[in-house]
């Protein structure tokens, strides 16, 4: 596993959450599925004990599902996604891309699934700092979903919790499923643009240098 100072991984199944160590105390980065949750209170006491704050980088049920162990935490949102969760729903309609796996496409047909509302205590917005935290800047990332957020973090360099904004399972990829394939190409582009040297990502692996080079070559080439 790549290490990334400040930056803990939190492996769950086929998601990654992240506790991101920040001047005002721990960011918890997404909560994984509720069948997880034994191993995300496990790796919390590991790495410190419970978080200051849970950010959700997007409402998808792979990622808000375990919210329910961490009681009393503040929860934080885009507000776009903020309103799905307040109605209980997990996703809006998905479309794959061409790369999206097989399985993947079975998994998003048919009405996205309705369960308990989520309460979010602070909806934010692109370019919002995290409250309690000024070296967490929030940067919309529609496309994936409507009110996806990345995160850049402060520390070293500059680090970009691109929840699934971006994956890099064996290679640097944009979202296999969106709401809309043009806006998440056209976040990604944005994402290139800002400055980091590590990366991190809901689905894959770290990119611990030169992530924003990988990210310009990828999404921004010079000759587009």
């Amino acid at each position: 596993m790549t290490e990334i100072p400040r930056v803990q991984r939190i492996t769950l199944d086929y998601v990654n959450a992240y506790v991101l160590e920040a001047r005002g105390g721990r960011v918890l980065v997404d909560t994984g599925l509720p069948y997880t949750t034994e191993t995300l209170l496990g790796e919390l006491e590991r790495t410190g004990g419970m978080p200051d704050l849970v950010v959700l980088t997007h409402a998808h049920g792979d990622h808000v599902l375990g919210l329910g162990v961490l009681g009393g935490v503040p929860v934080a949102a885009h507000a776009e996604d903020a309103d799905l969760l307040a109605e209980g729903r997990m996703a809006r309609p998905l479309v794959p891309a061409a790369f999206c796996p097989d399985h993947l496409r079975e998994m998003i047909k048919g009405d996205p699934p309705v369960g308990e509302p989520v309460h979010v205590d602070h909806r934010l917005q692109d370019g919002d700092t995290l409250p309690g935290f000024d070296d967490i800047r929030v940067v919309h990332t529609p496309g994936h979903s409507a009110g996806h957020i990345a995160l850049l973090f402060d520390h070293g360099d500059g680090v970009l919790v691109a929840g699934d904004a971006a994956a890099n399972q064996g290679a640097l990829t944009g979202p296999p499923v969106a709401e809309d394939l043009a806006v998440a190409d056209a976040s990604l582009r944005r994402l290139a643009e800002l400055d980091f040297a590590a990366a991190v990502f809901g689905h894959g692996e770290a990119i611990a240098s030169d992530a924003r080079a990988a990210f310009t070559a990828r999404f921004a080439p010079a000759s587009a």
